[in-house]
């Protein structure tokens, strides 16, 4: 009886605690039933568990939503605060809200903790709201890079933006892609990876007979005759891999390499058509000055000082400028896209017959590809594919030119290992396609199995990037709060009305800002972004 009497008690002080809703006739049948016990059970000093449980679930979750430690209250010179026994803390965010009505542990209007960043370049205008107890992300381990990181395709299209609003297009793309054997032009051994492959497949077989075979006898207690000879193959090809993997390394196809044909070519490039000398001078200095007088004239994309060797320096003029990025073929094998921008006297046709020799001679490390072009190759391979057909002649083909000390892979990749395009339009969107394609060209950005040493994704040469404009709007009362809504405002006007998707962006920024939460950052670019960031710097003046 002594728990039916503490029960009608119980339920009692969760309705007095609006934790539940009584009718009138059953609140008033538990207190005549409670009346009754009262004489014989003493009262109860502590609440119950079934109400001190709810209770004690709120406070904890005001307290670690908002409280801030007692030792950092000094550093923010604000009111204290104690609220409900929780000690002496601060709203930091709508958690306590959410949690119960404590109307005095909410101080949207004091958030002197909390900067507003905003950082402008030419297309792009990043706006990042942040303060001292901001969560951190974690220090994380650089690992083993698999596919082009999310950042690093948002980078390169803050880049083309730029371009695009500096009035910058491109005028010709070049495509570089690898040869057949594109593991071995790479310092890997094909055939050692294939035998490493055989070995792993030999090594899962026997893995899956022995696991079986020991399952089954441990299951049974009996053990078949040939158990010790399946256990004896198992550790025979585990130590076989094991070995194998200690040279994998040393022979997988090696993306260092890649970036030293990309310097290689370059170099060649500018020996080539990059470069026009404009003067000589004894010394650096007057090198550099007449170098700066010239680069004011705004005539070359830029201009360089570079030594002589036989004494002195030059000062040249730099003819292109140019961006580039890497990905993959379906069959593993990487190729570069250049494209070519700032392009003064430069001649495609020039380009289109020189690269396919350059590019060929810096993949196999040729210095001279004159006897390929002779004419006998060219009329030797004519004759036997129209006497043999393609597949037939190629392999006569190859003979004849191993007896003449030639490579038909040198060959093939000087016929179709390059090329050369005008650009149709001007725009950049065939970047903002390859960086932030779908599913379709999904392979293209992850990185094939047995490949090491990935390096960069992409670049630019011959490019300075303007300088950042930083505002920093430290948030101590409600007309910052206004400024950073009247950005958003002027964003939104601007937008298209097809950007639905970042229309939802521009709501949690804004939800964010007004509700005083820890972060909050947002993305504007194009002409909007140039125009919020006019917004910010017309209010600061004001």
């Amino acid at each position: 009886m002594k728990s039916v009497y503490y029960s009608i008690i119980s339920t009692l002080e969760r309705e007095h605690a609006g934790l539940i809703n009584l009718s009138p006739e059953d609140r008033a049948q538990l207190e005549r039933t409670a009346a009754i016990f009262d004489s014989r059970y003493p009262p109860r000093l502590d609440p119950s568990p079934a109400l001190r449980r709810p209770i004690d679930r709120e406070r904890r979750r005001i307290e670690d939503s908002w409280r801030i430690p007692e030792g950092l209250i000094r550093d923010l010179n604000t009111p204290k605060q104690g609220v409900l026994g929780l000690g002496e803390g601060l709203g930091l965010s709508n958690g306590a809200k959410r949690a119960a009505t404590i109307p005095a542990a909410i101080l949207h209007t004091s958030k002197a903790w909390l900067t507003a960043t905003l950082e402008y370049r030419p297309g792009t205008l990043h706006l990042k709201v942040s303060g001292k107890f901001t969560p951190q992300p974690g220090k994380s381990k650089r690992g083993e890079i698999r596919r082009i990181s999310y950042a690093s395709g948002r980078r390169l299209q803050n880049v083309v933006r730029e371009l695009e609003k500096e009035d910058i297009w491109p005028e010709f793309m070049l495509t570089a892609t690898y040869p057949a054997d594109w593991q071995g032009a790479l310092g890997a051994d094909p055939a050692f990876l294939r035998e490493y492959q055989a070995t792993l497949r030999d090594l899962k077989k026997k893995t899956r007979l022995f696991t079986e075979a020991k399952r089954r006898a441990e299951a049974s207690g009996y053990w078949p005759p040939n158990y010790d000879l399946l256990e004896e193959a198992y550790q025979d090809a585990l130590r076989r891999v094991g070995r194998k993997a200690k040279e994998l390394m040393r022979k997988l196809p090696d993306g260092s390499l890649v970036k030293r044909h990309l310097n290689a070519f370059l170099k060649r490039f500018d020996r080539r058509f990059g470069y026009r000398e404009l003067a000589t001078t004894p010394d650096r200095e007057s090198a550099e000055a007449l170098a700066a007088h010239i680069e004011k004239q705004e005539k070359y994309p830029m201009v360089k000082v570079l030594k002589r060797k036989r004494g002195g320096y030059k000062v040249v003029a730099v003819l292109y400028r140019v961006l580039w990025w890497m990905e993959f073929q379906r069959r593993g094998a990487p190729h570069l896209h250049f494209l070519f921008f700032d392009v003064v006297g430069i001649e495609l046709d020039a380009v289109r017959r020189w690269t396919s020799t350059a590019w060929t001679g810096v993949v196999f490390g040729m210095r001279s590809l004159e006897q390929y072009f002779a004419a006998e190759v060219g009329s030797a391979y004519d004759t036997l594919r129209e006497l043999w057909g393609r597949v037939t002649g190629e392999s006569f083909f190859a003979e004849w030119l191993e007896a003449r000390g030639l490579d038909i892979e040198v060959w093939k990749h000087l016929r179709a290992g390059t090329r050369v395009e005008k650009m149709r339009k001007k725009t950049w969107g065939y970047v903002a396609k390859e960086v932030s394609g779908g599913k379709a060209k999904a392979y293209q950005r992850r990185v094939p199995k047995l490949y090491r040493n990935i390096g960069r994704w992409w670049g630019y040469r011959n490019y300075r990037r303007k300088k950042s404009q930083k505002l920093k709007i430290p948030m101590v009362n409600v007309e910052a709060v206004h400024l950073l809504l009247d950005v958003i405002a002027k964003a939104e006007t601007l937008m298209p009305e097809q950007a639905f998707r970042y229309r939802k962006k521009l709501e949690r920024a804004r939800k964010a800002i007004k509700n005083g939460e820890l972060y909050a950052y947002l993305t504007i670019w194009g002409d909007a972004g140039e125009q919020a960031m006019a917004t910010a710097q017309k209010a600061l003046a004001a």
